[in-house]
């Protein structure tokens, strides 16, 4: 299942028309090394913490800056470098067809990625 998810997954991020090759690999190798379940994921998003997967594969939300009044955009980070951006509109829409496609595969999970997902947008969109 675990399989089959990731790929509905990559398959949804690639017909959103917007660019997510960085952060889906991010995603990617986090879940799959177990480091972290995309429910925590989207949970710590809605509190402002991105993903590390490993040294040198993130991203990072507001609270990871050392100045988060300063958080204007999603940075991916592959190796010592900042590999690309999305606007924070960009990574809330990519964010929910992720829940959608989560909720497909995984429909118990349902209230708790809910209201993570709500929680993201009202810390960004409002």
């Amino acid at each position: 299942m675990k399989m089959n998810w990731l790929n509905d997954l990559e398959n949804a991020f690639d017909r959103s028309g917007i660019a997510y090759g960085d952060l889906f690999y991010v995603l990617e190798a986090a879940m799959t090394a177990d480091v972290i379940k995309f429910p925590d994921i989207i949970k710590d998003a809605s509190n402002g913490i991105g993903v590390y997967a490993r040294e040198g594969l993130s991203y990072s939300l507001g609270q990871d800056w050392d100045e988060p009044q300063n958080f204007d955009k999603v940075i991916c980070f592959i190796g010592d470098i900042e590999s690309s951006s999305l606007s924070i509109d960009s990574y809330i829409a990519l964010m929910e067809t992720a829940v959608n496609v989560y909720l497909s595969n995984f429909p118990d999970g349902k209230d708790r990625v809910m209201n993570s997902l709500i929680r993201l947008k009202n810390r960004y969109l409002v």
